[in-house]
Parts: structure tokens; C-alpha cells; sequence
């Protein structure tokens, strides 16, 4: 059950806020994001709320802070030997293909993992960005069935060193 938004504390809101820009790359891997003085200016929150926010976000390893520079996105420098797989549902089509890439996967000494986003466009941004965020060597999306929801995602996508691959449903 997902605790209703008007009673999460602000500090969690907001590290909610900044984590979606990041996932959806809004924030890019390198990019700086607001120091201390500028969360308490834009959102009108007090400096211990501020730190908590950085903190928090520092811990879920999505940014890293650099002392007299301040607090940037993290790029995963070291690569998985691993594929991630990212689909909106389960058939023999699939299942076929997954048993096809665990092959090639295990041919190349990788580990192939999927997940399923059930048609959720938002689901399936939040898996891809975490994949490439975690290193993997390569993430294979089959869509959602509406992909104007996530075009402009990949167009805009910063993959790092891992390769993005969409396939066709």
C-alpha cells in the first residue's frame, strides 16, 4: 500500500522529486543538481531539510557529492558483465527471445536479467535508467505498446557505457 503524498515528510518528497528528474534523465549523468542554498531558495524548505534531501539522495547512489564542488549526477563507470532485459508483458514470443539472449548472453560470459513493466511507460523508463545507472553492459527494451510516451526518453537517453538496444514487439 503507497502512503498517500500529503503525508510523506518534505525532505521525502523531495528526494522523490529528484530521484523522477534523474531517472527520466531531466537531470543528466554529470550534470549538477541544486546545492544546499538553491533547494532552500526553490522550494522554500530550511537548510536541515536541504542536507537531508542531498543526503538521501547520496545514499541511494544517484548522486555524488564533491567536497568545494558540489553534488552531481553519478555516471556507473564499471561495467556488469550482465544484459537486462525490460518488457511489457509475458508470451511464447517472449519467452522465446529470452531464451535466446540468455544463450548469447551466457556465450559472452554475461548474466541476462528481465523485468517486466506491464505496458507502464513510466515503469519502463524507471527500469531502463536503473540499469544503465547500475552499469549493465546491456539493456534490451521491447516498448510498450504506446511509444510516443517514451520517444522522447530515448531520444534524449545518456547511456554511458552500456548499450541500449530497442527491439520490435
Amino acid at each position: 500500500m503507497e502512503e498517500s503524498n500529503d503525508y510523506l515528510p518534505v525532505y521525502k518528497k523531495l528526494t522523490g522529486f529528484y530521484s523522477r528528474k534523474i531517472q527520466l534523465q531531466e537531470i543528466r549523468p554529470g550534470a549538477r543538481i541544486d546545492s544546499i542554498n538553491k533547494l532552500m531558495d526553490r522550494h522554500g524548505v530550511s537548510r536541515e531539510t536541504a542536507k537531508l534531501v542531498l543526503k538521501k539522495l547520496v545514499e541511494s547512489g544517484l548522486v555524488m557529492s564533491v567536497q568545494g564542488k558540489g553534488t552531481f549526477v553519478n555516471f556507473h563507470r564499471e561495467v556488469l558483465k550482465a544484459w537486462g532485459v525490460v518488457i511489457p508483458f509475458f508470451s511464447s514470443n517472449v519467452e522465446q527471445l529470452i531464451g535466446e539472449l540468455i544463450k548469447l548472453a551466457e556465450a559472452t560470459d554475461c548474466r541476462l536479467d528481465y523485468y517486466l513493466h506491464y505496458n507502464n511507460p513510466e515503469e519502463e523508463i524507471r527500469i531502463t535508467g536503473n540499469l544503465i545507472r547500475s552499469g549493465y553492459e546491456a539493456v534490451i527494451v521491447i516498448p510498450n505498446y504506446d511509444e510516443s510516451k517514451t520517444s522522447e526518453y530515448y531520444r534524449k537517453l545518456v547511456t554511458g557505457r552500456s548499450r541500449v538496444i530497442l527491439a520490435d514487439n
